[in-house]
C-alpha cells in the first residue's frame, strides 16, 4: 500500500476519492551498455551505448504487445535516456509519451552509492509519483524506466525498506500495480500481489 512519506503527507485527501486504475513500471528493452564489457563501454560514446540492441527492440515489442492485449493505457511515461524512449516508441507505435528526467537512470552499481545520492534520487521519484497520481485518476499509466528507479519507486509506494536481497529485474520485465478500495481506511491503495518482474518475452527469443 501506500507508505508514510510525501505521498501520504501530500496526498492523503485525495486517495480518499481518486487513484489511477493501475500503474506500471517497464525496465527498458536490452541495451548495448547491458552486454558489453567494461572495456569496451569505455571507448564507446553514450550516445551508441544508450541504444537498444536487436534483442532489445524485440523485448520492447513483445512486451508491448502482451501490455496492449491486456490494458488500455490513457498515459505513457519515459525517463529521457535513450534506451528507455525507444522502448516506450516501440510498444506503443502510435501512442505519444511524455519524458520526464525524474525517471532518469542514476548512474553506478547500487552497492557504491552513497546515501546522498540514493536520497537524492529517491525523492526526485517520490515527487514523480505524487504528480502521476494526482494527475490520473482512474487511468491506466505506463512508465518506461531503469532498474533502480522502479526498485525505488517500488519501495516508495508500498512503504517498504530497500529490498533485501534486490530483485534483478530483466530488461523489458513488467511490474503492475493495481488500485484497490480499502473499506476499513475508507481509501484507494495501490497494491502489487505478485506481478513484480513478469517477463513477457520470456522464452520467445
Amino acid at each position: 500500500m501506500i507508505g508514510d512519506s510525501l505521498i501520504t503527507g501530500f496526498l492523503k485527501e485525495r486517495f480518499r476519492s481518486s487513484c489511477p486504475r493501475t500503474l506500471i513500471f517497464v525496465r527498458h528493452g536490452q541495451a548495448r551498455k547491458n552486454v558489453l564489457k567494461q572495456k569496451k563501454r569505455d571507448r564507446l560514446p553514450q550516445s551508441i551505448l544508450d541504444t537498444l540492441t536487436e534483442c532489445g527492440k524485440r523485448q520492447a515489442e513483445i512486451t508491448g504487445a502482451w501490455l496492449r492485449s491486456h490494458f488500455h493505457f490513457d498515459v505513457c511515461y519515459s525517463s529521457t535516456h535513450n534506451r528507455s524512449r525507444q522502448t516506450i516508441e516501440i510498444m506503443f507505435p502510435d501512442f505519444s509519451h511524455i519524458q520526464d528526467c525524474r525517471l532518469n537512470e542514476v548512474s553506478g552499481k547500487l552497492e557504491t552509492l552513497s546515501e546522498q545520492v540514493r536520497s537524492d534520487a529517491k525523492k526526485r521519484i517520490e515527487s514523480f509519483l505524487c504528480e502521476v497520481l494526482f494527475r490520473h485518476h482512474d487511468h491506466n499509466v505506463v512508465i518506461s524506466s531503469h532498474g533502480k528507479i522502479i526498485r525505488w519507486g517500488k519501495n516508495i509506494l508500498l512503504g517498504e525498506e530497500d529490498e533485501d536481497p534486490p530483485i534483478k529485474r530483466e530488461n523489458g520485465s513488467v511490474t503492475i500495480f493495481r488500485r484497490e478500495w480499502d473499506v476499513e481506511k475508507g481509501c484507494f491503495l495501490l497494491s502489487l500481489k505478485e506481478e513484480d518482474n513478469i517477463v513477457p518475452w520470456e522464452g520467445k527469443l
